[in-house]
């Protein structure tokens, strides 16, 4: 969860979401096997904790209504991504706009 973290800018929905290689690679490096990650379930109270571990070692915080409204206005200024169609741009500029 950290990587996919520290990747995406947000933890993921499903396990689904996280590459086996990534998986495999991981549980190399802690000299487990991959198959235990089966038993990790991303909806319960252990990843709960692992998340707000993560959050506390990144230095970072659940957003607030205030950051989406600070966000959103900031987007109005800041428009001529969605002009140009270009979303994926402007997704990119909110990640690090919220950074």
């Amino acid at each position: 969860m950290l990587k996919y973290f520290q990747i995406e800018g947000k933890f993921p929905h499903r396990k689904q979401e996280i590459p086996d290689v990534v998986v495999e690679h991981v549980a190399q490096q802690l000299k487990v096997q991959s198959n235990e990650f089966k038993r990790y379930e991303l909806q319960e109270r252990v990843a709960k904790r692992h998340r707000v571990q993560i959050r506390a070692f990144l230095g970072v915080r659940v957003g607030t209504v205030v950051d989406a409204k600070t966000i959103l206005a900031w987007l109005f200024t800041h428009d001529q991504p969605l002009e140009e169609h270009n979303f994926d741009r402007l997704k990119e500029a909110m990640y690090e706009r919220y950074k």
